[in-house]
C-alpha cells in the first residue's frame, strides 16, 4: 500500500467500497427472501394450528353429530324393495310439480365402511320453476337424498329444462362397525 500512488490507493478504496456494497446487496437479498419465506410458512402453521383449535373447540358439536346421524340413517333392508321405494318417492313429488320422468333405472347398492349408497338414474323434463321447486323437495332435509346431474334448456322448448340425473339415497350400513 506504501508504493502506491495516491490515484491508486483511491482507485483501490473506491473498488473495495464498490465490492462491499455489493457483497451487502446480495446479503441482503438472501436474508429478505428468507425471511419472507418464513413468515409466509409462519401464517400458514399459525392458521392450520388455528384451524385445529377450532376443531377441538366443536369436538362434543361433532359427535353429537355424528352421533344424530348414525341414529337417523334409514336402514335399506332388501336392494330391491329399496328402489323401488325411491323410484316412487321420486315420481311422486315429480308429480307434485308436474314434472315429466323417463326412463328411471334402478341402480346397485355402493356399501361403505359408514355408509350404503343406492343410486338411480333418470331424465326429467319441466318447466324451470317446477324443476327447482322439484329438485329442492327431493334434497329436503332428512331425506339423506341428493341430485347430481346437468340441467340444459330443451333445445324444441326454450320454457323447458331437461335434465340427466342421478338420484342417490344413504341409509346406514349392514353392519356397524
Amino acid at each position: 500500500m506504501t508504493e502506491m500512488s495516491q490515484r491508486e490507493k483511491v482507485l483501490s478504496w473506491i473498488v473495495g467500497g464498490v465490492l462491499f456494497l455489493v457483497i451487502n446487496l446480495f446479503a441482503v437479498k438472501f436474508l429478505m427472501d428468507n425471511y419472507r419465506k418464513l413468515s409466509t410458512t409462519r401464517a400458514e402453521v399459525e392458521g392450520k394450528i388455528a384451524g385445529l383449535q377450532l376443531q377441538e373447540s366443536q369436538r362434543d358439536l361433532w359427535a353429537q353429530r355424528d352421533q344424530w346421524l348414525n341414529n337417523s340413517l334409514p336402514s335399506m333392508g332388501d336392494s330391491d324393495v329399496a328402489n323401488r321405494q325411491l323410484i316412487d318417492a321420486v315420481q311422486n313429488v315429480a308429480k307434485k310439480y308436474t314434472v315429466t320422468l323417463e326412463a328411471p333405472q334402478p341402480g346397485v347398492p355402493l356399501r361403505q365402511q359408514l355408509y350404503t349408497m343406492l343410486s338411480i338414474k333418470l331424465e326429467a323434463k319441466a318447466a324451470w320453476t317446477q324443476m327447482f321447486d322439484f329438485l329442492q323437495e327431493l334434497q329436503a332435509p332428512g331425506q339423506f337424498i341428493s341430485v347430481e346431474g346437468e340441467l340444459k334448456v330443451d333445445p324444441t322448448d326454450k320454457t323447458q329444462l331437461r335434465a340427466a340425473l342421478t338420484v342417490s339415497k344413504w341409509y346406514s350400513p349392514e353392519a356397524k362397525p
